[in-house]
């Protein structure tokens, strides 16, 4: 489900209208695009991991639920890094988006109107003019219309990156959960992996028979019983003595006359 969520963010910001139009005419490097196909990336992973782990779970398979574990940790470490490209490139993402906006003014004329559209309906939109204000349109054309007069001294670039932060927001909160997410399904298949370890260690441990260093340690001298339950523990010194002599047998550590005659003494 968590993949489903994040491959939808991917989508949205791809097919985003408003995106489109912002960026994709202004922006020579689209970083949100860029964004987009890695999330949808990540989403299309995410539940392919979590259909692997699912198919472990269900076959109490420990090589499916390590793979697991490994994949999650891939791509938790990924998602880290990203936080931490993020944390570095948000000083200079402003920057960016001042510079994109007055590549948008030198490219604001009759041969360029797609440009012109966009950088019309930002400062349409956002209330502004420029990237600094109306003194870019000043330096080498006139004011465009769309620059509204009480708006001409705001610049653009304040509040188209606060409309990209926003996007980012919703990113980064998809970021946070998928690390909970994360953090949360490597401790459950660590636990399941060693639950399943433990459960095949007895299940063998059971079905193999007594050892004879068992049936040594089971052994009871004589003048070890106790005078609890004399009787009981004679009929237990003497099962435990007859099951070591066919065991002594078996290997052929014992011949049958020589247990006759132990049988004699033991007897008498």
């Amino acid at each position: 489900l968590l993949g489903c969520a994040i491959l939808g963010v991917g989508i949205w910001l791809r097919v985003d209208p408003n995106v489109s139009k912002y960026v994709l005419q202004l922006s020579e490097i689209n970083v949100i695009f860029t964004l987009a196909y890695v999330l949808m990336a990540i989403g299309v992973f995410v539940m392919i991991i979590g259909f692997l782990g699912c198919c472990g779970a269900i076959r109490e398979s420990q090589c499916m639920l390590g793979t697991f574990f490994i994949l999650l940790f891939i791509i938790f470490a990924i998602l880290l890094g990203f936080g931490i490209f993020a944390v570095v490139v948000k000083d200079s993402l402003k920057d960016e988006v001042r510079e994109m906006l007055k590549r948008g003014v030198d490219k604001y004329d009759a041969n360029n109107p797609e440009t012109t559209d966009v950088m019309d309906a930002i400062q349409t939109n956002f209330h502004c003019c420029g990237a600094d204000g109306s003194m870019d349109y000043e330096k080498t054309k006139n004011v465009p219309d769309s620059c509204q007069p009480e708006y001409r001294s705001v610049g653009c670039a304040d509040g188209f990156f606060e409309y990209i932060a926003e996007h980012l927001i919703i990113v980064a909160g998809v970021a946070i959960a998928l690390a909970i997410v994360l953090i949360l399904g490597m401790i459950f298949s660590m636990v399941l992996c060693c639950a399943l370890r433990d459960q095949g260690v007895d299940s063998r441990s059971s079905t193999q028979p007594p050892s004879l260093l068992f049936l040594f340690a089971c052994h009871l001298p004589a003048g070890a019983k106790s005078s609890r339950s004399e009787t009981t523990l004679y009929g237990q010194d003497l099962f435990f003595r007859q099951s070591y002599r066919t065991l002594l047998l078996r290997v052929g550590a014992l011949t049958p006359s020589a247990n006759t005659e132990s049988e004699r003494q033991h007897e008498s």
